[in-house]
């Protein structure tokens, strides 16, 4: 039983170490695309615009 509960203690261990690792790269995931649609956004709405000023004439 005692090599169970190790077991089990070194596998929570490692799976919130991967579990730290996955937050962080999420994270830095997470800015990216935030930054992206920071640029993204307001280029689509002046394309927009232009396409449908050329469609009004």
């Amino acid at each position: 039983m005692r090599d169970y509960v190790r077991t089990m203690a070194k596998y929570l261990k490692d799976y919130c170490a991967m579990a730290t690792n996955d937050m962080d790269h999420a994270e830095k995931t997470y800015g990216s695309f935030i930054s992206s649609l920071k640029w993204a956004v307001p280029l689509i709405c002046v394309i927009t615009l232009f396409v449908i000023a050329l469609i009004a004439e």
